[in-house]
């Protein structure tokens, strides 16, 4: 059987591990659509075909895969609206899990996500849409992960805690058990979230505490 065919939505560092999790489950990575065409050509020694204009042309020659190689720091916005329009062109955005990625058998994972190396994911967890769960991060039982949230490399979920749309949590960041983070929200690296957080805060420290609204 060929190998599932998959065009990357961007071109930057975040488009390299959404490529090298591709390359990891076999699948074949035709080339990548990104606004800097014309000025850079190649990404990881594959091409960059063209702006997102191109995507209809791949679609005409059967390709109906596509993994967000867009990152989510400072530009949440811009992921969520190629997203949805890709989506109506006709693309699909498969779930993308690391190898190394340890998820439990009965969590729920949205369109779009993408799991990296090491991390880990308890029971009855449930995980949006377009969600970044980074590199060696922890996901404890019966926490949930709204749409749209990235959640950095090494940072803990614990059990039953929430996280709300577009929320950015940093590298190394903990959230204590039964907290709710809102929408939108900012969470600094290294900061231990003992607490709610409203929807547009910008929080940061241990304890963590909130420095400004969005």
């Amino acid at each position: 059987m060929d190998k599932e065919q998959y065009v990357v939505i961007g071109a930057g560092g975040h488009a390299k591990v959404v490529m090298d999790i591709l390359l990891h489950n076999k699948k074949c990575i035709v080339g990548l659509t990104d606004i800097s065409y014309g000025q850079k050509m190649t990404c990881m020694e594959y091409p960059i075909l063209g702006t997102d204009d191109y995507l209809g042309v791949l679609l005409e020659h059967g390709i109906y895969n596509a993994a967000m190689g867009i990152g989510h720091v400072g530009y949440p916005k811009i992921r969520n609206n190629v997203y949805a329009n890709a989506k109506k062109l006709g693309f699909r955005f498969p779930i993308l899990t690391h190898p190394s990625a340890v998820c439990a058998s009965n969590i729920h994972v949205g369109e779009g996500t993408l799991i990296a190396a090491n991390s880990v994911i308890n029971p009855e967890v449930e995980i949006g849409e377009l969600c970044i769960i980074n590199t060696s991060t922890v996901i404890e039982h019966e926490a949930v992960i709204a749409n749209g949230v990235h959640i950095a490399p090494h940072a803990t979920i614990l059990g039953g805690a929430s996280v709300g749309e577009n929320t950015f949590i940093g590298a190394g960041a903990v959230v204590l058990q039964g907290v709710h983070i809102g929408s939108d929200c900012i969470i600094g690296a290294g900061s231990v979230i003992l607490h709610d957080v409203s929807d547009k805060c910008v929080v940061v420290g241990n304890p963590g505490r909130e420095i400004k609204r969005r």
